[in-house]
């Protein structure tokens, strides 16, 4: 069986809804070829109707769906790499438009530039369409190696360094990981700024505030993870613990600025102008993140300094230097069910030669 040139790999969790305009977008209104990729859905136990959306969806290309017990981001993409057949991998998000464009894009930067991850845009439109006029600016970009909203790279690539690390149980940092690992390899970043997605952001509702609170802290938690997993000087400033930074995240984890821009934004957020709502809700989620992040911090130092007989010291983040090269090793490999495409046989991605 010949392989695929392409798979999009989609995870999802009870946005039936929302879903159904991204597997659209995907499904039914490319340009590339559709004999050469497919859609892998993989179904992160929704309790919704998420299952009948995709039956009902009438793909043009191929596509495959997997429902799994509930296991979180990490695990979820893991399984749709495992079943993906095509020779490179496109993630995106549940929430995204894809133009029709977007995966001819992609193949088309692979086919120029090999042994690397290619990403481009991700442009937030708080309408469920793609706006007539805008323009992609400076807010689009990210300097982010891998970002699963908007990422491909060949499959093997991913297979070589054991899939995405399913320790990362909670919101964020899993991608940042994978791709510090990807990047430890040799693979090289390329931005395309023509592989853009529109991706759903509307405007927080009062019921949704406390989830909002809860993602920031959950961030807050995996960063330091994050930096547990790779002590380098980058992570460290990437995620706000680097020493250099402990004057400015007192700064920006103000008390009485918080709670000023908490009540300001409780008391009607529907009618702030819009420069000050997002102003509000940027330091509402900026608190708890960097609270949950001194508090986890210091709960790792505890435990850390625990056995020891000696007093328990500050816990504070160094900047040592540059670890070694050590991405692929045994300890790395979280998911031992993915295996490589049985005709990629060397360090080469696939169809790339001998």
């Amino acid at each position: 069986m010949k392989n695929l040139k392409l798979s999009v790999v989609i995870c999802t969790y009870n946005r039936a809804d929302i879903l159904r305009v991204a597997l659209d977008s995907l499904g039914r209104n490319q340009l590339f070829d559709i004999h050469e990729y497919e859609i892998v859905i993989i179904d992160d136990g929704s309790t919704d109707h998420t299952e009948q959306v995709v039956k009902d969806m009438g793909f043009l290309c191929g596509h495959q769906y997997y429902k799994i017990p509930h296991a979180g981001r990490s695990a979820a993409r893991n399984r749709g790499i495992k079943e993906a057949t095509g020779d490179h991998i496109l993630f995106v998000d549940d929430d995204i438009i894809a133009p029709p464009e977007l995966l001819n894009e992609h193949m088309e930067w692979h086919r120029k530039h090999r042994h690397s991850v290619i990403r481009g845009p991700i442009i937030n439109v708080t309408e469920h369409r793609i706006p007539e006029g805008r323009a992609v600016s400076w807010r689009d970009f990210s300097a982010a190696f891998f970002c699963t909203c908007n990422a491909s790279v060949s499959k093997f690539a991913l297979v070589d360094i054991g899939g995405f690390d399913e320790s990362f149980v909670e919101y964020g940092f899993e991608d940042n990981e994978i791709g510090w690992r990807l990047r430890e390899k040799g693979w090289t970043m390329h931005f395309n700024q023509q592989a853009m997605v529109y991706h759903y952001k509307p405007e927080l509702q009062r019921d949704q505030l406390d989830g909002m609170m809860r993602q920031a802290r959950e961030l807050g938690r995996s960063a330091v993870a994050y930096y547990q997993k790779h002590p380098h000087w980058k992570v460290a400033l990437a995620t706000g613990l680097h020493p250099w930074l402990r004057w400015w995240n007192k700064l920006q984890a103000n008390e009485k600025l918080y709670q000023y821009c908490l009540e300001k934004w409780q008391e009607d957020p529907d009618e702030l102008p819009p420069q000050k709502r997002a102003f509000y809700e940027a330091r509402i989620f900026r608190y708890n993140y960097l609270r949950s992040l001194e508090e986890e911090r210091d709960r790792v130092a505890s435990e850390e300094s625990a056995p020891s007989a000696t007093p328990a010291r500050a816990p504070a983040v160094t900047a040592p230097s540059p670890p070694p090269n050590t991405a692929g090793e045994t300890e790395r490999i979280v998911n031992k069910n993915i295996r490589p495409n049985v005709h990629v046989q060397s360090k080469k991605a696939p169809g790339e030669g001998p």
